[in-house]
Formats: structure tokens, C-alpha cells, sequence
């Protein structure tokens, strides 16, 4: 039966590619896992099956919570949560069941983010202990991503969805709209992301050392701030 990321990558939820089936098989299954198997024993209480061949939703997440880092399990879940196969309600009865030491990893999930990339640029950012916001409307542009203090903006830009011609033209009327009001944005691709997050957070610690995610006192000034 189909569990875990295997079933949540299925169902269009994001995750973290990985080639392996992921399976359950229940605590007494004596199933022998071919290659390139992974197998769950662990039941979780009042969490049912979607069908015969899958794994109830509420089941796979708390697989991934055991299973996966915690930044992609994170990830994983906003994308449940964003997509409405995981509704909120739900989250207090998985606390419940969950390990432990794997509990306190909801308190961290927001069904805001759109993507995986967006999630991950939040939590890591969020380790620099400076605020850090999701989803913030912003007069004349609409919502961003990320603002990091007060008007550093961090947008996620995966190419499946900014690659449109139509897209990009309304990228930078974004990023236009953004200087004008004095926001500083940056522009992050899956690279920058996933597989060199430590230089790309070398230059977000550099901007924030050097206050340029606050406003100037003639930038509060302009935007009325007290």
C-alpha cells in the first residue's frame, strides 16, 4: 500500500524527489521489500486507508514526520495544508499521535506557502532569529512570498511556474512596483534554494548586518510609520 512521500508525490503534493516506493505494511506484515522498497510498519490510531492500494492522508504525513528531514517534511505538509488535502482541523489529532520528539515540527508548518521552494527559503530564514513573514500583501503588488524584517523580500521562483512570457512581464512590474516603494527584493531559483542555500544565506545575513531589512528613519517617515 502506497504511504509516505511515495503516495503524497502521487497525489501532486510537493516533496523532496526521491526514487524510492515507500510502502506500508502494517507491524505484523512479513512482507519481503524488493529493491528500491522502503517499508512502514508503524500504525498510526484512527488514521484510515484512502482506497485498498492507499494510505490515508493523515497516516502518510505522520510516515514523512519519522521518515524525511524535517525541512522537507515541512514542506511537505504546507503543501497538504495549501492544497486542501489536509485541512487545518486535522492538525491537533495528528499532534496527538505523533512521536515525541516529532510534535513541536507542526507548530512550524503554514498552509500559506504555494511551493516547496517557499517553505524552505521560510524555515531556513527563520534560523537567522530576525522576523519573517509569509504571504504579504503589498499595495499595488500583491502578495510576496517572504519579507524578511520589515522590507526585505525574498521571492521563490521556481521555473515550472515563472517561465511564461506573460509571467516574467509581470515578475518585474512586480519588482519595479517593489523599488519604488522602497522594498529590496531578491529573486531566489530552485538552485539558490535547494542546493546552495549556504551562499545564498550568506548574502541575506550580510544585508541584514547591515540593517538593509529595516526601514531608513526617511523610509518610516514615508510610509507613516511610527
Amino acid at each position: 500500500m502506497l504511504t509516505c512521500v511515495a503516495l503524497l508525490r502521487h497525489l501532486g503534493l510537493w516533496t523532496t524527489e526521491r526514487p524510492r516506493l515507500h510502502v506500508a505494511l502494517g507491524s505484523s506484515s512479513v512482507h519481503d521489500l524488493r529493491p528500491g522498497e522502503v517499508g512502514h510498519w508503524r500504525t498510526w490510531p484512527g488514521q484510515g486507508r484512502r482506497s485498498a492500494s492507499q494510505d490515508g492522508i493523515g497516516a502518510a504525513i505522520l510516515h514523512v514526520m519519522t521518515c524525511a528531514r524535517e525541512d522537507d517534511a515541512i514542506a511537505t505538509i504546507d503543501s497538504a495544508l495549501n492544497s486542501g488535502l489536509l485541512p487545518a482541523e486535522e492538525l491537533p489529532s495528528l499532534r496527538a499521535i505523533a512521536p515525541i520528539g516529532k510534535q513541536l515540527l507542526l507548530d512550524r508548518v503554514d498552509g500559506r506557502s504555494q511551493s516547496g521552494l517557499e517553505t524552505k527559503t521560510r524555515v531556513s530564514t527563520r534560523r537567522l532569529r530576525v522576523q519573517v513573514r509569509s504571504q504579504v500583501a503589498i499595495p499595488r503588488v500583491g502578495r510576496v512570498d517572504t519579507v524578511v524584517g520589515e522590507h526585505l523580500v525574498l521571492e521563490s521562483d521556481g521555473h515550472r511556474y515563472h517561465s511564461s512570457l506573460e509571467q516574467f512581464h509581470e515578475d518585474r512590474r512586480r519588482d519595479l512596483e517593489l523599488a519604488a516603494q522602497g522594498y529590496l527584493c531578491l529573486r531566489l531559483d530552485n538552485h539558490q534554494i535547494m542546493h546552495d542555500w549556504p551562499g545564498t544565506e550568506a548574502v541575506i545575513v550580510s544585508l541584514i548586518r547591515r540593517r538593509e531589512h529595516l526601514w531608513t528613519p526617511a523610509q518610516r517617515r514615508r510610509h507613516d510609520l511610527s
